[in-house]
């Protein structure tokens, strides 16, 4: 945070959590050094503690943000009763809760998520293709991240499938074009959102194959065996 430049250094995860965490922080820094809990930019990026706190007060918000992401599905899908059933079993639903206590990816990558399908679902019952777009956006976002959010472009595309076959083959082509233009979307918004994943792209190579032959090592830190299908580079190999 205290470096002007937005690589952030590491491929683990994509980079779109880590900015937005340093964005909470820049915003913050001036109440807490108007409160004097923080002495000057520099040691407030140093302080494991403060930055911690906002890490997992984002995430929180993001939690919050998905229970009510909840709420709005179920209630475009069914019912406003639906909707909150979709919401209380979100918020009570053990990892969801447990995980908005962490500065971590998984709930924001939820959050990301809801908002596409919520778009996809919309789309089902008002045919827009502004809606299409605009979810395509939102899982460009959670691929952002965490990059297995990507695979939610794959409702979304269904959703445009469900509608109406077109007659004719000018019609089908035109079908194809609109599908590879939303998974675009979701390209460009990446690359917009974690930048540094293909400006850097062989410091994300080198990370993903060490993280590829750790998995394969079976160094999780617990029992798991095989280790998880995106380890695998063919689906034979899970079975």
């Amino acid at each position: 945070m205290a470096s002007p430049s937005l690589h952030p250094r590491f491929f683990i995860y994509p980079a779109l959590q880590i900015y937005l965490t340093a964005g909470a922080a820049a915003l913050a820094y001036p109440f807490m050094k108007w409160a004097g809990a923080a002495q000057s930019w520099s040691l407030f990026c140093m302080d494991e503690n403060a930055l911690a706190t906002i890490g997992r007060a984002l995430v929180a918000a993001f939690g919050l943000g998905t229970v009510g992401l909840a709420y709005a599905v179920g209630k475009e899908m069914r019912s406003r009763r639906a909707g909150v059933f979709a919401a209380a079993f979100m918020a009570v639903c053990p990892y969801h809760a447990m995980s908005t206590r962490y500065t971590s990816v998984d709930v924001p990558m939820t959050f990301w998520v809801m908002a596409g399908l919520w778009c996809a679902v919309a789309h089902m019952r008002r045919p827009a293709a502004a809606r299409l777009w605009l979810g395509a956006a939102f899982i460009g976002a959670a691929a952002a991240t965490k990059y297995l959010g990507v695979l939610f472009c794959l409702p979304l595309e269904a959703s445009a499938l469900m509608q109406p076959r077109p007659s004719t083959w000018r019609g089908w082509g035109r079908r194809g074009l609109f599908l590879a233009g939303l998974f675009a979307v979701t390209f460009v918004v990446f690359s917009l959102l974690a930048p540094y994943t293909w400006l850097d792209y062989a410091s994300f190579k080198a990370t993903m194959t060490h993280e590829t032959q750790f998995g394969y090592q079976e160094q999780f830190g617990w029992d798991l065996s095989p280790p998880g299908f995106i380890y695998h580079r063919y689906v034979y190999q899970l079975l």
